[in-house]
């Protein structure tokens, strides 16, 4: 297979080349280039519409990356599992969190965006380099741990669809990476890579240190090779024991006969693409009907250039022409109704497919609203499971390199008094982690609430766990944490209501007060041990030997017998 990389990516491009076509498709309309089937005059320019950029953004705001929730599926629920259970879920939230922190963009919000317009997204998990270095000879390996444990492993990096060429199937058996780089980039990181293409250009192009290169990467289980401008620079196996990529379509298509991954590969705006295009041709048509109904055509028998010199002064201007030829407006129509009719028409088409609450942005945030997000969010839910589908895929194979190159981190719990933990390799024994992604906005936690107070009412009809985990998991993130404090709060107000709280208040502080009573005690008899002692000192006689003989002669720290039937006994020494 190692031989055949150009095969391999040849075929793939091929069978890739239909789902690419697609997504490049929705990055026209996301960025606004048109490609219209109508032939414009002169001078008329291409109606810029932003709707199928507030779409995708508008849907993207949905779903919330910023604070996932991590379960880990413990074997057992003995007490030290679930504290093993506890500690690996708080290294779960610690490396994501680190994760959306480390890169120039977040890898795990570029994802949603992704599924949402290209309908597929990956993400490419990298280890540092410096995590894998050797302990320094003259470091501590205690110290060399403790250092290593307080810096990020991995790195999460996007990585373009486009880019992406995994092995067909449901079971990723190998990845291939086509990427565009730069010669600086690659000399970098890669010193004995030759350029062999350079000699191709003239020394001022071969010299450019941001000349683009052809960059392939190919992983399986067992290999790894890297090869730039057709030169393999890499061969060897892998390092990792995985393939460090993670790939999903959106959900938002479907298996079809022809086993065509563009049906897989759907976007949001995929169903609704003929609906854009006519929008914005009719609005260009528009466009350029008010333009000549409000600047109305011209018509002369003189030299036009002249003529407009004239008639292209501005409001008010004074206009010499001949009387024997004067010019004359050519009459323009105005805008036609039946074609804001049909721009109404079209835009009903794509709020059926769009519902209004996830297009614009309503002023609106009361309950009726609430509820429209709330229904209108199903037609993401598809890219939600996926997205959590690789959240989890992803800490998994991250729980899998800990254990692989043996790593350990430190970890900080999320409540007050947690402390630090320290997670190392081998506290990974399985990989049983799960990752989930809200789709949530704050109207449609108003809405979740009033559902589930509704259920709340038939008592009897679900418990506490089930109804915070179910209904307001968007509004309390910790149910565990809550219901701890919420038993706490319980126990105060019993104690507070029966007046035990007075009670033990007004006890701790007649003990504490006993406490300070009988430690000034003690200080007094321990004063008047000390001057006896000193006089005894005084009538033996030198420094020396008066400790050995109050001390019995050096003989491991008894009390004088003439001060043990004073109260100081030895028992307790």
């Amino acid at each position: 297979m190692a031989a055949s990389l150009d095969d391999i990516l040849s075929a793939s491009e091929h069978y890739y080349s239909a789902a690419h076509a697609q997504m490049r498709m929705s990055d026209n309309l996301y960025n606004q280039i048109f490609g219209l089937n109508i032939d414009l005059p002169e001078n008329i320019r291409v109606h810029r519409s932003s709707k199928a950029t507030q779409i995708v953004d508008n849907l993207r705001d949905q779903i919330r990356v910023d604070e996932p929730v991590v379960v880990y599926r413990e074997r057992s629920p003995k007490q030290k599992d679930q504290e093993h259970k506890a500690t690996l879920e708080m290294w779960g939230q610690n490396t994501l969190a680190q994760l959306s922190q480390a890169g120039m963009i977040d890898p795990l919000g570029q994802a949603p965006h992704d599924l949402i317009l290209r309908g597929a997204a990956c993400v490419k998990i990298i280890v540092r380099e410096d995590s894998l270095d050797d302990k320094p000879t003259k470091v501590s390996k205690r110290a060399w741990e403790a250092e290593m444990s307080h810096k990020p492993h991995f790195m999460l990096k996007p990585v373009d669809p486009l880019n992406c060429y995994p092995s067909p199937g449901n079971e990723l058996t190998y990845m291939v990476e086509k990427q565009t780089r730069r010669v600086i980039d690659v000399r970098e990181s890669y010193p004995h890579w030759t350029d062999p293409k350079a000699k191709k250009f003239g020394k001022n192009l071969a010299d450019n240190p941001l000349r683009e290169v052809d960059w392939v990467e190919f992983w399986t289980r067992d290999e790894y090779i890297v090869e730039v401008d057709g030169e393999r620079i890499i061969d060897q196996p892998n390092p990792y024991g995985i393939i460090p990529y993670v790939y999903r379509y959106s959900g938002l298509g479907r298996y079809n006969a022809d086993g065509n991954p563009k049906h897989l590969a759907v976007g949001i705006l995929h169903s609704i693409q003929g609906e854009l295009e006519a929008e914005i041709e009719v609005k260009t048509a528009m466009r350029a009907a008010w333009q000549y109904h409000v600047f109305p055509r011209l018509l002369t028998t003189d030299d036009p250039s002249q003529v407009a010199q004239q008639f292209q002064k501005g409001p008010g201007a004074v206009i010499k022409h001949a009387p024997e030829r004067p010019p004359q407006w050519l009459d323009s129509p105005p805008p036609n109704q039946h074609m804001m009719e049909f721009l109404n028409s079209i835009d009903e088409s794509i709020r059926r497919t769009i519902p209004a609450a996830l297009m614009e942005r309503q002023a609106d945030a009361g309950i009726h609203q609430a509820m429209l997000i709330g229904q209108a969010l199903k037609i993401i839910s598809p890219v939600k499971k996926a997205l959590n589908s690789m959240g989890t895929e992803a800490l998994n194979k991250l729980s899998h390199l800990m254990n692989w190159f043996d790593l350990s981190q430190s970890v900080q719990g999320p409540r007050e008094g947690d402390g630090t933990r320290m997670v190392k390799g081998k506290d990974f024994t399985h990989h049983q982690f799960e990752v989930t992604f809200e789709a949530t906005d704050p109207s449609e936690d108003d809405r979740r609430m009033l559902s589930a107070l509704a259920v709340k009412r038939e008592p009897g009809l679900i418990s506490r766990a089930t109804y915070r985990e179910r209904f307001l998991k968007g509004v309390i993130p910790n149910g565990e944490e809550e219901e701890e404090k919420i038993m706490a709060e319980a126990v105060v107000d019993q104690l507070v209501g029966s007046g035990m709280l007075v009670q033990e208040v007004m006890a701790q502080l007649q003990a504490q007060q006993q406490q300070e009573a009988a430690q000034g005690m003690a200080e007094n008899v321990a004063g008047q041990l000390r001057d006896r002692v000193g006089g005894a000192a005084d009538v033996i006689g030198g420094p020396e030997r008066n400790m050995e003989g109050i001390m019995g002669g050096g003989g491991g720290g008894r009390i004088p017998v003439g001060l043990e039937n004073e109260g100081m006994s030895n028992a307790g020494v």
